[in-house]
């Protein structure tokens, strides 16, 4: 059988190790999307669908910065999501 390289047990050291891991399991998910034949969800048109109309019309005026404070307040997200959700929306 062959061995992951994102089925680790040790504990998580740096930041960096959880990037590393989280691009492991984001090729591992777009590998079984691909085996199975079941097509990737359309991650911009979900983030669209889960934000607040708060958050959009924020979004609209072109104030990325409080669209991302917004959808951390509102979610409680990390920086480093909330932006990726607030550029998705840009597209």
């Amino acid at each position: 059988m062959d061995t992951w390289p994102w089925c680790q047990t040790e504990p998580v050291t740096s930041t960096n190790d959880i990037y590393e891991r989280l691009g492991a399991l984001e090729q591992l998910v777009k590998h079984l999307y691909e085996r199975t034949g079941i097509p990737m969800p359309d991650l911009a048109a979900l983030a669209r669908n889960d934000v607040s109309a708060r958050v959009r019309e924020l979004v609209a005026s072109g104030n990325k910065i409080g669209a991302i404070k917004a959808y951390r307040d509102e979610t409680g997200a990390d920086m480093a999501t909330a932006s990726r959700v607030i550029d998705s929306l840009y597209v």
